[in-house]
């Protein structure tokens, strides 16, 4: 323009033309921002001006990913033009090409911050022509609007034969976003249809375009396939895709099909036969299979068996049977999945291809081929297979020979025949077998105690190859499994046998049975055979051993020794000795020979007897009883009618006697010796007692009583003499380990003449077996004598005492004899008069004892005056029985007593001046207490003393006997030490007493005396440091000694201190000077310590602070007493506390300082030694320029100073003090401007005394100032690579930082040539001058560290060189070069730490997917799924959670990360159903870990999981896949396309269905609840039976198929699943038939209100078919491993019905069998059953599973009565006579037998007892009996006088069926050998009384009959008499006794012949005794007593007994 108009609009000024200068615009358009719209292809350029859009070059526009030059782009193309017009916005259409060039790119252009702009110079120019230049980095969009239009899917195309499916879609798709689940295959385009969807197997081509090829994997091709009704044809073939199931290249979602689905443009059908590609085969046992894989999938309709044929070669032209099998229609076909078809063989069809040796046994296969005919099968399409002709076979891919052992499946026994039998699940090569190692054993595994291999036995004759194979036992294997006890019943006879016995066709061995796996024999035959003596080899009267030889092995348990007699002669039965069955064996294993050893009761009484006195008057006989063999064969028996046999060798007694054991009681006088067999003589004075086996005390009898022999018994009654020497032996017979005996042989004689074997002293010395020691208690018989002269006294007592045992406290002395004054002895010293009677006891009393006796003055001063009394326990005879007391008021008084006349004196003296003692002696006890000090004055001489040191006081230290010791006290003690004579030398030591010193216990004063002492001990005690106190202020140490010292002899330098109490300890020491500041000797010495020592003690830290670190050490040199003693050392390591410590508390100060600015050491010197500890400069110490300051520097920091306690310190300041310092210009330059200040905290000394302050205007000036003159350091640096990146560097010193050059800086990866390096271009710096420098890094130096992924990531690859001259100091000092090779490591490098966060996500459950966006690209390849997991809630503790551990990401790195769910994850998450059912039910959480940036940063985490922000909820159906039905478990499996919610099941919706029958299933089966896409149904017992009772339905595959209804189930998500509807019924896929046998699973064992009949009844796991019971294969046991008693039912009645319950009526015979066996079926606990395999069936013909005999079942309930009554407790009443029996139920009294019942003293033996021969019997209530006893057995038993006197020997037996309980059970036995001891007693009380008595006066006999039976031996003779009358009798006589008893036995009557005394005593009356009228009897209560030692019953004078 060349005119400027200048106006407004509503003043319009003038127009004036003016001239201008027009300048052309000549600056380039610069690019402000850009947007770009994805969607509608649209990019906006903003310029800084208007551009000419007709020069837009669409070539220089260039769009990216981000600012980075490795970011992804597309440079436009030319087909993207501009608008014309000319504007600062410039509008560039996108072409379609660059549009979808942007969007094919993964990442770009998806945001603003994904889309950055690249403008290359002349892009465009402005309208002047002036191009715009190129930024100089990419820009990022200002505006961007992303691409949301959805892709369609338009149109696909199928090829079946190749496995194609090619998707057309509205745009190019992501391939890589492509999520196959969501692809869905249809037979038809809306509901009903058949649908499919592609397994992850199925593959996306990954090419971004607009069709997608996807490659239909074969598994998912096959699976289409065999769906018939899904694409089979145009009409058939239809897709649909759900929302979701690819994206755009923007993420764009495709949009779904919807509800009608996408039918096919083009399909081109499968037209190929199926091909078999390979097969195997596994021919082991019930597995055996032949497996047919085909290249795609087959159908099994019309599969055609016959037409498959295994051949021994690949070509055959004429298939035989020899060489070929034919498949049959027997084995089963299965599916194992689409294309392999499994055929399960039969046990037949494979045993006909073993039975080919040539066919299929080679496991290189070269003999085993497959041919089939095309009819065998088809494919889904009809297409028959390709046919493979017999003369072109295949071998298979995998051939299983037949590795399955063979399995013994039973094994028989038939001991009668000799023959056992072995029966295999498959045939066995016969030839193989090996009989000879089979071992047959007695039980299963640890049961077994017996095993037996076979030794001779061989296969039977004739035995062909079969599953059953028979041994004939050898005579030899048959007599020893006899032998051994093996197989006596079925219940202990098993067969274990090697893998070795034998092998099946294909020489593989049988399956070894171990001996835990040993089989017991299923059938059982007895041996039957009666066995028989062969010959009485040998009877051996020595040991008493009978041999005895048998036809067969015999059981020695069955033994019965009393049906075996010995006779004198052999044909008569002359003088039998019956046994008695109590032996010994001498093998206890089973044999025929049989060696018994008789007891040796039996043996005695054979040697007593005629019989056996020799070999052919030794005669056996016995009956059938005697012996059975191993099968209860009873022996056949000899002598009964008959001869018997003699011994082929007999042994005659030669044997001595021996003793067995003895007794010695020492109450009773009396030892009862036992021999072995019966004596016949005893010499009692042969008898020796002594203490031990080897004597060191012995005493041999010496009474002349006859010994009493009762058999094997002898009894030798001690005298009174033997009897109180033994005793008085006090090693003798005290206990039974010292009582023995030793005797010659000549002691005795058996009834054979054998001496008995001597006992020997030290050889064979026998202990006493049974001991009663003596029990009496001894007395004090008299007090002999008391002597007070010799303190001597005598006691005597009944008998021998033990002196050892006094126990003096318990003698007291007693004025009289009540008591009055008395003394209780303290000891005694006590001696025997008599050792060898040991009743007299002499006392010597101690002088304390006698003392105290003299201090009472009315005891013991007469025998009057003396009495003595023991209590319990004073002493004890030599047994330990403690004397009896003397009683109250009945002393013992003395029989003679000697007085003391003496009178006290002074008779001697000692002087103790080591312990500061003086002794007094007199010649009499003292009184300690009349003792007067003053009156003792010790002297130098007799007369004309010149030292005196009279006593002034003291103590009494001890009084003794006759002697007083006197203390002196401290005062006189020194006083006496410091003379020079007395207490020196003891001639000139004298003691003056005078009379009124001491007085006796008569009050009586002493005699006054002065003597020289008898004994002097001088003082040779060493003083000893009792305490010290240091005075650290004054400088003092004063010591305290035990004693007065010579100060004189002090030497100080003798001392040291040391810290610790022990040396080794201690680690500070000082050794002491100093002058003693005494004058005088005294106890407490003073030091005045050095000023060295004083400083030197100062300066050690630990020493002399206090007590706790004061200790002393001095040797003995130190100081000496007054003696001359030394001191006693104090050791190092026992070193003395100060008792008191003073401090110091003087305050140091500061006199001179100096400093160096080089080393920055600072030292200071002190006026004494000061802590180095304490120095503080900090704050404390101040440096200025002058006195008076005008610039100063305050130290900020303490600096590093020596911790030496001194008077010098030096500290090295700080760095930054330093700097600081060298920073000042007028401070510290030299030594005129450095003066210090300090302030009084600055330091301490060593008792922490601050010094003295140095203040501003008196500040002291430095001694010397040394200068800086060194080169700054870089001495750290760090580097920060996170959000403020910083360099920053740490110098040795402050520098200049006007100096700095950030460009002389490279940073380094490593030292090491060719390492990464970068020299900063610069850098921003942020620091003053200082030691410190930070640098913010340049960007491009930044980018560049953070490129280089092994450059500065952390210190070990970040080091830093430096460039000389980088920096120069304060000082213009530059730094020095550091070379790459010698670069500084960085301290520390700060990483980028930013964490990535999840910024939004989106998940489709129906189609599995996960689309997570994040706030940065993250590091796909980080990513770990295991760490995601989707949650019900957002919490930390969700109800359900479910990671994504299976589940794949997408590959590229990015912002979105697409997460295609697997199907096992995706069903997990369907599963929980309150998982991911909507948005508040979504959550994700993330673990750390999960995801990294590209810079590896962990996500950030959250305390809540994130909530979904779009969530598409699951609407896809589920659908039935398939299903399995297994009868035998009775388990329904259903599969499902996906999780389905187990609690919707209905069972009651599924129906069983075959062609013509079905069943609705009932609700009642259990199943999971939980959520699961396979769900397992347990069918109820009431359905499985249904099925199984129906023979058209569900017994094979084909009669198995499934049909439901939509509410049968739903998903998680409430989808119902999709109908099967009747007539499309899916067929099972797998089908197993009932094979289960039925299980006893509990019986229970009853009779109706405990009354017979017995019931028992058997419920199984099953239905059973009650008529198919057999009672005979049913054994009742009573114990859990079978053991006997067991009883094998033979009949009965079960109930005919079908049922899981039968019940099965014992018959009676049964019944009273049971009864019979003891404890057997009695209770619970003793009822179980086994049964066989055949014992019933169940509806299906199926043996029930047998329950074997070690194995039985317990009974689960139990009310039938088999048990016997029992005698639970019983009484027995001997004062009234009645048993009283309480039952352990409710018993028939009437039943009650009395005479079956026994009494015995002990409870194995019926040595001593008595048979009851009735008894009246009283019902008391149902289990209570009383038996009151006939008096016939009532007088027995009261005679038996060891039977029944007291409840421990009262024992009960009876005999079986003594009574019945109410059900008729009968009373068990009571055995002998195991009787029942009573449990309550009642001893006879009622006293004897005389009924009658009878005269003969012509032979002088008096028989008393009394009311009882009486103890004869009790007798006493002289208690009664004869009077003339019944009362008032004028004539009497009382028997003097000497009567002869006539009557030996006790009884209720004694007869005795008057004596010859008596009888003229009674005819010395004239009327009495002459007829009935004059004789009367009286008897006093001790005449006798009964058999309880009750007394009779008096007969009095006034009630005498005519």
């Amino acid at each position: 323009a060349t005119a400027l108009v200048v106006g407004t609009a509503s003043t319009a000024l003038p127009a004036v033309s003016v001239s201008v200068e027009l300048t052309n615009d000549t600056t380039a358009p610069r690019l402000e921002n850009f947007s770009l719209d994805v969607e509608r292809g649209a990019l906006i350029l903003t310029f800084s001006e208007a551009v000419r859009g007709s020069s837009f070059r669409a070539g220089q526009v260039v769009i990216q990913d981000s600012a980075l030059a490795s970011a992804v782009n597309v440079t436009l193309t030319a087909s993207s033009t501009a608008t014309l017009r000319d504007d600062h916005q410039l509008a560039i259409n996108l072409s379609s090409v660059d549009l979808n060039s942007i969007k094919a790119l993964t990442g770009l252009a998806v945001s603003a911050n994904t889309t950055f702009l690249s403008l290359l110079r002349g892009a465009v120019s402005d309208v002047f022509g002036n191009p715009v230049a190129a930024l100089p980095s990419p820009v990022r969009s200002l505006v961007h609007f992303a691409d949301r239009k959805a892709p369609t899917l338009d149109a696909f195309s199928a090829d079946l034969d190749a496995g194609k499916l090619v998707l057309t879609f509205s745009e190019i798709v992501d391939a890589a976003s492509f999520n196959l689940s969501g692809l869905l295959l249809s037979s038809a385009s809306a509901a009903p249809r058949t649908n499919y969807t592609l397994s992850a197997a199925s593959t996306v081509l990954p090419v971004n375009n607009y069709t997608l090829q996807i490659d239909i994997s074969t598994a998912d091709l096959n699976s289409i396939k065999s769906q018939l009704q899904l694409w089979s044809g145009p009409g058939s073939t239809f897709v649909s895709i759900a929302a979701d199931t690819v994206r755009d290249m923007n993420n764009n979602s495709a949009v779904a099909t919807g509800a009608t689905s996408l039918a096919v443009g083009t399909l081109v059908n499968d037209t190929t036969s199926p091909v078999l590609q390979s097969w195997a085969l596994d021919q082991q046992g019930a597995a055996a299979t032949l497996s047919l894989t085909f290249d795609e999938t087959v159908s099994l309709a019309g599969f055609n068996l016959s037409s498959i044929l295994l051949q021994s070669a690949a070509s055959i032209a004429a298939p035989t049977a020899a060489n070929s099998v034919v498949l049959t229609r027997s084995s089963s076909v299965t599916r194992r999945n689409l294309t392999v078809v499994s055929i399960v063989l039969t046990e037949q069809q494979l045993n006909a291809i073993k039975r080919i040796r040539s066919l299929c046994t080679a496991s290189a296969a070269a003999d085993c081929f497959l041919s089939l005919a095309s009819s065998a099968l088809s494919d889904t399409s009809a297409n028959a297979a390709r046919a493979q002709p017999s003369a072109a076979a295949t071998g298979p891919s995998t051939l299983t020979a037949d590795s399955t052992a063979p399995t013994l499946r039973l094994f028989s026994a038939d001991l009668n025949a000799g023959e056992l039998s072995f029966s295999f699940d498959e045939v066995i090569d016969v030839a193989s077998f090996d009989p000879l190692v089979i071992t047959i054993l007695d039980a299963q595994g640890t049961g077994a105690t017996i095993n037996y291999t076979l030794r001779s036995s061989a296969v039977k004759a004739g035995s062909v190859d079969g599953t059953n194979i028979t041994v004939t036992l050898s005579r030899e294997d048959r007599d020893e499994i006899h032998r051994l006890q093996l197989c006596g019943s079925s219940v202990d006879c098993f067969a274990s046998v090697p893998s070795s016995l034998a092998n099946d066709t294909s020489s593989i061995p049988v399956v070894g049975r171990t001996d835990d796996q040993s089989l017991p024999a299923g059938v059982y035959v007895r041996d039957r055979v009666v066995p028989e003596l062969s010959g009485f080899d040998s009877i051996d009267l020595n040991t008493g051993v009978i041999r005895l030889n048998f036809s067969e092995t015999m059981n020695v348990s069955s033994i019965d020794l009393t049906a075996v007699e010995f006779h004198q002669s052999p044909t008569q039965a002359v003088s039998p000795v019956r046994l008695t069955n109590t032996f010994r064996l001498v093998r206890s294993i089973d044999s025929s020979t049989v060696e018994i050893i008789l007891s040796e009761s039996d043996l005695n009484r054979v040697k007593a007897s005629a019989a056996c006195q020799s070999a052919v008057s030794c005669s056996i006989r016995f009956s059938s009883r005697f012996i059975k063999d191993r099968h209860g064969n009873a022996v056949k028996a000899i002598g009964v009618g008959g001869l018997t046999e003699l011994p082929t060798l007999f042994l005659a007694d030669t044997t001595p006697p021996v003793l067995r054991s003895y007794s010695l009681d020492l109450n009773a006088s009396r030892m009862v010796l036992t021999f072995d067999e019966p004596i016949n003589t005893f010499v009692t004075s042969d008898v020796t007692v002594q203490d031990a086996p080897l004597q060191s005390a012995e005493y041999t009898l010496v009474s002349l009583l006859p010994a009493a022999i009762s058999n094997e018994v002898v009894t030798v009654g001690l005298s009174v003499t033997d009897l109180t020497r033994i005793l008085a032996l006090d090693t003798l017979a005290v206990d039974q380990n010292t009582t023995y005996i030793v005797f010659p042989p000549s002691v005795a004689t058996d009834l054979a003449g054998n001496n008995p074997l001597a006992l020997v002293d030290g050889v064979s010395a026998a202990r006493v077996t049974q001991y009663h020691g003596d029990a009496t208690a001894p007395r004090l018989v008299a007090f002999t004598l008391l002597n007070m002269n010799s303190h001597t006294m005598q006691l005597s007592f009944s008998e021998p005492v033990d002196i050892a045992s006094i126990v003096a406290s318990s003698f007291s002395l007693l004025q009289t004899a009540l008591g009055g004054q008395n003394v209780s002895f303290t000891n005694f010293t006590a001696t025997y008069p008599d050792a060898s009677t040991k009743t007299l006891v002499d006392l010597a009393l101690t002088a304390d004892d006698i003392r105290a006796i003299k201090v009472l003055s009315a005891l013991a001063r007469t025998s009057g005056t003396s009495f003595v009394s023991l209590a319990t326990g004073a002493i004890s005879d030599i047994a330990g029985n403690p004397v009896v007391a003397t009683a109250a008021g009945v002393a013992v008084d003395a029989r003679f007593y000697s007085p003391d006349f003496q009178a006290p004196s002074l008779i001697g003296s000692q002087l103790d001046v080591n312990t500061g003692e003086l002794q007094l002696t007199f010649d009499d006890i003292v009184n300690p207490a009349t003792i007067s000090y003053s009156a003792i004055t010790l002297q130098d001489a007799i007369t004309g003393a010149t030292e005196l040191v009279p006593l002034t006081g003291g103590r009494v230290s001890s009084a003794k006997d006759f002697s007083i010791t006197v203390a002196l006290d401290a005062v006189n003690l020194d006083d006496l030490k410091d003379k020079t004579r007395v207490g020196r030398v003891r001639t000139s030591t004298v003691v003056r007493v005078t009379t009124d010193v001491i007085k006796d216990y008569k009050d009586s004063n002493v005699n006054s005396d002065t003597r020289v002492v008898d004994r002097l001990v001088l003082d040779q005690s060493s003083p000893t440091i009792s305490n010290y106190t240091l005075d650290i202020n004054s400088g003092l140490l004063q010591l305290e000694f035990s004693e007065i010292v010579n100060i004189r002899s002090l030497i100080a330098s003798e001392i040291v201190l040391q810290n610790a109490a022990n040396s080794s300890v201690s680690n500070e020491t000082l050794q002491l000077a100093g002058s003693v500041v005494n004058t005088v000797n005294s106890r407490t010495v003073t030091l005045n310590l050095t000023a060295s020592v004083l400083n030197a003690l100062k300066r050690l830290t630990s020493l002399g602070t206090s007590t706790l670190s004061t200790f002393l050490v001095a040797s003995s040199a130190l100081v000496s007493d007054t003696s001359g003693n030394a001191v006693t050392a104090v050791a190092g390591d026992g070193a003395l506390a100060a008792q008191i410590h003073r401090v110091d508390l003087t305050s140091p100060r500061l006199l001179r300082w100096w400093f160096s600015l080089d080393s920055g050491l600072l030292s200071l010197s002190f006026s004494e030694t000061v802590r180095g500890a304490t120095l503080r400069i900090r704050d404390r110490i101040t440096l200025q320029d002058a006195a008076t300051a005008t610039t100063r520097h305050v130290f900020g920091a303490d600096g590093n100073g020596t911790a030496v306690d001194s008077t010098l310190l030096s500290v090295v300041v700080a760095t930054a003090d330093l700097d600081a310092i060298k920073a000042n210009v007028r401070l510290a330059t030299a030594e005129g401007n450095s003066w210090l200040v300090a302030s009084r905290f600055a330091v301490s000394d060593m008792n922490g005394r601050e010094m003295i302050a140095i203040v501003d205007g008196a500040a002291l000036q430095i001694v010397a100032l040394t200068r800086d003159r060194t080169a700054p350091r870089l001495q750290n640096f760090t580097l920060d690579m996170d959000a403020a990146p910083r360099l920053v560097l740490t110098f040795s010193e402050t520098v200049d930082v006007s100096s700095l050059r950030p460009d002389f800086f490279t940073v380094l990866s490593g030292r090491q040539a060719g390492a990464s390096a970068r020299r900063l271009t610069g850098g921003r710096k942020l620091s003053a001058d200082g030691v410190s420098q930070d640098i913010e890094l340049l960007a491009a130096d930044l980018d560049f560290l953070k490129a280089d992924v092994a450059l500065a990531t952390n210190t070990s690859n970040t080091f830093l060189g430096v460039a000389s001259g980088a920096v120069q100091d304060m000082n213009r000092v530059p730094i020095a070069a550091v070379s790459s090779d010698r670069a500084h490591q960085a301290a520390n490098v700060t990483a980028d730490r930013t964490a990535p966060t999840l910024v939004s996500y989106r998940l489709d459950v129906g189609l599995n997917r996960l689309v997570m966006t994040f706030s940065e690209t993250v590091l796909s390849s980080s990513i770990d799924l295991a760490r995601f997991a989707v949650q019900s809630s957002p919490d930390a503790r969700p109800l359900f959670t479910q990671t994504l551990a299976t589940s794949t990401r997408s590959a590229a790195n990015s912002k979105v990360i697409t997460v295609t769910i697997s199907r096992a994850d995706g069903n997990a998450i369907k599963a929980t159903g309150g998982l991911a059912v909507s948005n508040l039910t979504t959550s994700l959480a993330i673990q750390a870990g999960a995801v990294t940036d590209t810079n590896g940063n962990g996500i950030a985490l959250t305390p809540l999981a994130r909530q979904v922000d779009t969530f598409t909820a699951d609407a896809v159906s589920p659908t039935l896949e398939n299903f399995d039905l297994n009868l035998t478990s009775g388990v329904l499996t259903l599969s499902f396309s996906e999780s389905v919610n187990g609690s919707s099941l209905k069972l009651s919706e599924i129906t069983i269905a075959s062609a013509s029958n079905s069943y609705r299933l009932t609700q009642t089966g259990t199943f999971s609840r939980a959520s699961s896409a396979v769900i397992r149904v347990t069918l109820s017992q009431a359905d499985i039976n249904v099925l199984k009772a129906r023979s058209d339905l569900a017994v094979s595959n084909v009669t198995t198929r499934l049909r439901l209804t939509s509410a049968a189930i739903a998903d998680m998500n409430g989808n119902a699943i999709v109908a099967i509807p009747a007539g499309s019924e899916r067929t099972v896929r797998l089908f197993t038939a009932d094979s289960l046998p039925p299980q006893l699973t509990a019986f229970s064992v009853r009779m109706t209100n405990l009354v017979p009949p017995l019931v028992l009844v058997f419920n199984f796991s099953e239905v059973v078919n009650g008529s198919s019971l057999v009672p005979s294969g049913f054994t009742f046991h009573s114990t859990a491993n079978g053991r006997a008693p067991f009883y094998a039912l033979t009949s009965g009645t079960p109930t005919a019905v079908l049922s899981t319950v039968v019940e099965l009526t014992v018959s009676a015979i049964d019944l009273a069998a049971i009864r019979d066996l003891p404890r057997l079926g009695q209770n619970v606990s003793l009822s179980f059953v086994s049964m066989t395999d055949g014992a019933v069936l169940d509806v299906n013909s199926n043996r029930v599973v047998a329950r074997t005999a070690g194995t039985p079942l317990a009974a689960a309930s139990h009310s039938a009565d088999l048990v016997p009554p029992l005698i639970q407790f019983f009484s027995l009443d001997m004062d009234t006579g009645f048993l009283l029996l309480t039952m352990t139920e409710a018993v028939v009294s009437a039943t009650f037998n009395a005479s079956l019942l026994s009494l015995q003293n002990v409870s194995n033996s019926d040595v001593a007892s008595l048979s009851l021969s009735g008894g009246v019997v009283t019902r008391l209530s149902a289990t209570q009996i009383r038996v009151d006893l006939l008096k016939s057995d009532f007088d027995e038993l009261q005679r038996l006088n060891t039977l029944a006197t007291t409840r421990t020997n009262t024992y009960i037996t009876a005999r079986r069926g003594y009574v019945l309980d109410v059900a008729s059970n009968q009373a068990d036995a009571i055995l002998v050998t195991s009787a029942q001891l009573a449990n309550d007693f009642e001893r006879d009380l009622t006293p004897p009384r005389l009924l009658a008595f009878d005269y003969v006066q012509d032979t002088n006999v008096v028989t008393l009959r009394f009311s009882e039976t009486v103890a004869v031996d009790a007798f006493n003779g002289k208690q009664l008499g004869f009077q003339n009358r019944r009362t008032s009798a004028a004539q009497a006589y009382r028997f003097t006794g000497g009567h002869r008893l006539l009557t030996a036995v006790n009884g209720t009557s004694l007869r005795f012949e008057i004596s010859l005394a008596d009888q003229n005593g009674i005819k010395a009356f004239t009327d009495l005794g002459t007829s009935p009228l004059n004789t009367f009897l009286f008897a006093d209560r001790d005449t006798l007593v009964d058999m309880a030692d009750n007394r009779l019953t008096a007969v009095p004078t006034t009630a005498a007994l005519n």
